[in-house]
């Protein structure tokens, strides 16, 4: 991947989503609590100037997970419910984000040499990496969650824990074509955040909002987070799992 240029100080927070084949669209919505921080929703929503002032101007990018001369003719990116998002940006076009969003894609999704790159650029320069759902599967493949603390949905910690123990005597054949996850401590919460605060992860597939609402209120002025937060009742589950779901 080229250099990321630096972004000006007064510009806007630019906040990216990286769209691995088809995602889920209920990982994808999740964006829209970053949009709902702009002046513009919150003076649409009659809000106090007060409050507005606290708001944020946000560029928000489509990224399709190919770069530029592979996909010259695409602009939209399909979604779960026969959904399109207008694309932005491919891998090489982006340049420096803020923030970025991973949502989930179908499990049998391979990220290709560009898109682990692409991940492993963004994981350092961002601000912060949010991941949602089986978006947890390029994250953890391009080895960004080595030696840190994440979460990913129940229903594929048991193989995400297994790729973590492969044993190195096995044939060097069979090594090639799994992906290994070394050294991640997986949890099983709703949410989890590593030791810097910078890779957040989430388990099942609405725990994504949950996840970006607990970001929210951690990364914005607190009278702005959970103002945003209670206009779109989110963000009052905890961290933990009640009761985990019964899955086959």
């Amino acid at each position: 991947m080229s250099e990321q240029p630096t972004r000006a100080e007064n510009a806007p927070l630019r906040v990216g989503m990286l769209l691995c084949g088809e995602v889920q669209l209920l990982d994808a919505a999740a964006v829209d609590l970053f949009a709902m921080l702009t002046p513009a929703y919150l003076r649409a929503c009659k809000l106090p100037e007060t409050i507005v002032a606290q708001g944020h101007d946000i560029e928000f990018r489509y990224i399709t997970d190919s770069v530029k001369s592979a996909d010259a003719a695409l602009t939209h990116a399909s979604l779960t419910g026969d959904v399109h998002i207008r694309l932005t940006d491919t891998l090489d076009s982006v340049g420096v984000l803020d923030y970025l969003l991973v949502p989930g894609p179908a499990p049998s999704y391979v990220p290709s040499a560009e898109t682990l790159s692409f991940i492993r650029t963004h994981a350092k320069s961002a601000r912060a990496l949010l991941v949602i759902c089986s978006g947890i599967l390029p994250v953890a493949f391009a080895g960004v969650l080595t030696g840190k603390r994440a979460t990913a949905p129940l229903i594929m910690l048991p193989m995400l824990r297994e790729r973590g123990l492969i044993n190195p005597n096995r044939a060097r054949e069979h090594l090639d074509t799994l992906p290994v996850v070394p050294d991640v401590e997986w949890t099983e919460k709703r949410w989890e955040v590593d030791e810097e605060g910078k890779i957040w992860t989430s388990g099942m597939v609405t725990n994504g909002t949950d996840m970006v609402a607990a970001f929210l209120k951690k990364t914005f002025a607190p009278d702005l987070a959970n103002l945003v937060c209670s206009l779109a009742d989110v963000g009052d589950r905890e961290q933990d799992y009640q009761s985990k779901p019964e899955l086959f």
